[in-house]
């Protein structure tokens, strides 16, 4: 749409419009956590093939104008590319060193004046849920007119999106918060604990979770408990702005761990369907939401004037088809 139609519609109106295209954050490589990366990888455990493509990473950065993934011309390991994403958590925002060069910074400048702005669902689903807490437009700026584009897939998406998910690579961001605060014990308790509790959860895979408190994440819990203590004793330590907003962005990554973990564990919410996934690598949990139509009705189709969008979602939108196992 934006390399061909937009341009194409521009040449054909007879009134100019600028646009736009953003996408989140961690579909844009971060110069400072491909440096970080650069800086520890002496003790990053990538096979050869991962460390091939960290490389061919490197090479990219210098000549990319977007920074985006999508112009990558092969697709890295999702290990590779996960450690030097941008993510909202680390992002240290105009303190960062690299702020100016920022491309996830720069796509977010591009924003400002246009008048059409292309996003995917998961971006503008992250903006109705900011804004369902009551934060306004901070990710994408207020809009009288709403376009969705396959709309018939946007109610299934949205179930994925307001639903949750945790894999044993979720433990990365509190394993790189240990590292931070040098306490490489901890961090190997953590991967340890992550490792063993997933390995427990591939016994109950490709199957729907029904029984609250089936598996105990007691081991798991206790290190990330020793984890946030850490992350308490270096925020009191220190003074320095930048620092406390890091230790403050890991102790959130931390919360929201143990807030999942737990949801998992008590299977609590009645709008939500739990199952658990596996493959050759690695188990996974899930959760979908059954009913949507309530917050899609709440922050979009009654959040704007115009009358396509004030349309009533489709039944589907409270269906409750989801993927996963079978009941």
């Amino acid at each position: 749409m934006v390399e061909k139609d937009l341009p194409s519609l521009a040449k054909l109106m007879p009134r100019k419009f600028t646009w736009a295209l953003i996408k989140g954050i961690n579909n844009y490589l971060c110069l400072d956590r491909l440096e970080e990366t650069r800086g520890e990888i002496m003790t990053v455990t990538f096979d050869r093939k991962e460390l091939k493509h960290f490389q061919k990473i490197e090479a990219w950065a210098e000549e990319t104008k977007t920074g985006d993934l999508s112009d990558l011309d092969f697709e890295p390991e999702d290990v590779v590319w996960n450690r030097v994403n941008g993510v909202s958590e680390l992002c240290n925002g105009s303190q960062c060193r690299y702020y100016e060069d920022c491309f996830a910074m720069d796509a977010r400048r591009r924003l400002r004046g246009a008048q059409v702005i292309v996003t995917n669902y998961h971006l503008f689903f992250a903006h109705l849920r900011v804004k369902a807490f009551g934060a306004g437009d901070v990710i994408l700026p207020s809009a009288s007119t709403i376009i969705c584009d396959e709309a018939h897939d946007m109610a299934d998406i949205a179930r994925d999106f307001f639903g949750m998910r945790l894999t044993p690579f979720s433990v990365t961001m509190l394993v790189r918060g240990a590292n931070y605060l040098k306490r490489g014990g901890i961090a190997e308790r953590l991967r340890q604990a992550s490792r063993a509790f997933f390995g427990r959860v591939r016994d109950n895979a490709e199957r729907r979770l029904r029984k609250p408190q089936w598996i105990d994440p007691g081991e798991l819990l206790r290190a990330i408990a020793d984890y946030q203590a850490h992350l308490k004793d270096a925020k009191a330590a220190t003074e320095d702005e930048e620092e406390l907003d890091k230790i403050g962005k890991f102790s959130g990554a931390a919360e929201h761990y143990v807030e999942t973990l737990m949801k998992f564990i008590q299977l609590d919410d009645p709008n939500c369907v739990y199952w658990a996934e596996k493959d050759d690598r690695a188990s996974r949990l899930f959760a979908r939401v059954i009913d949507v139509s309530s917050v899609l009705r709440e922050q979009l189709f009654q959040s704007t004037s115009t009358p396509a969008a004030a349309a009533r979602p489709s039944r589907r939108a409270s269906g409750s088809s989801r993927r996963g196992p079978a009941s």
